[in-house]
């Protein structure tokens, strides 16, 4: 299925988009769960230190002693604050995405560099 983009407008931490030729709740909601795909190109052009979540999947991820933790397999966006999904060598791990975690992401490298508090991964 196509349908071209009506309106798009933040509410909190979600962003709502309203399709053309959707203009009814029970037809909305017969497309939960479907993937929502547009052209880079249409994207706002990002600062420096900036990217998208759909970047980082499948970053390598180190800790500051270059201890290798894992690969970055999702983003959840979060009300508290997202969490990166690595997928460690012997499981999941649910890292807080804030500055005082996240010390480096290497955008060219695809590696992420993070400072874990104590204990975070024995969650």
């Amino acid at each position: 299925m196509r349908y071209s983009l009506e309106q798009a407008k933040p509410h909190k931490r979600i962003l709502l988009l309203k399709l053309k030729g959707i203009d009814k709740i029970e037809t909305a909601e017969q497309l939960i769960g479907h993937e929502l795909s547009m052209p880079m190109n249409i994207l706002e052009p990002l600062g420096d230190d900036e990217y998208y979540h759909l970047d980082i999947v499948g970053f390598d991820v180190f800790d500051t002693k270059d201890n290798y933790l894992g690969k970055v397999t999702d983003v959840w966006l979060k009300e508290g604050g997202d969490l990166y999904v690595i997928e460690g060598i012997e499981k999941e791990h649910l890292v807080p995405a804030t500055k005082e975690i996240i010390d480096e992401v290497d955008l060219p490298n695809r590696r992420m560099v993070v400072d874990l508090p104590d204990g975070l991964l024995d969650l």
